[in-house]
């Protein structure tokens, strides 16, 4: 999942895009697999302390941010 968010250089990956390359095929309708598997890479990025967020466009997808900070700023450039 990290890697089809990573190939797409910050764009937003819709969710169906993300299935199909995580899974190997169509979703089927209401499945919620890349939701909650975003749910688990987002604590697992966040546990690891690492620079990653991934944001959510609502009604469309996932975008993967990589969040630069200078000392005693806060984070806001985006990939």
């Amino acid at each position: 999942m990290l890697l089809a968010l990573a190939e797409a250089a910050g764009e937003t990956v819709p969710r169906e895009v993300i299935y199909r390359k995580v899974w190997g095929y169509s979703m089927v309708r209401g499945d919620r697999s890349v939701d909650v598997n975003v749910k688990r890479l987002r604590d697992k990025l966040e546990q690891a302390e690492v620079e990653l967020r991934i944001r959510t466009t609502s009604g469309v997808g996932y975008r993967l941010i990589l969040q630069v900070a200078k000392p005693d700023e806060t984070p806001v450039a985006t990939l």
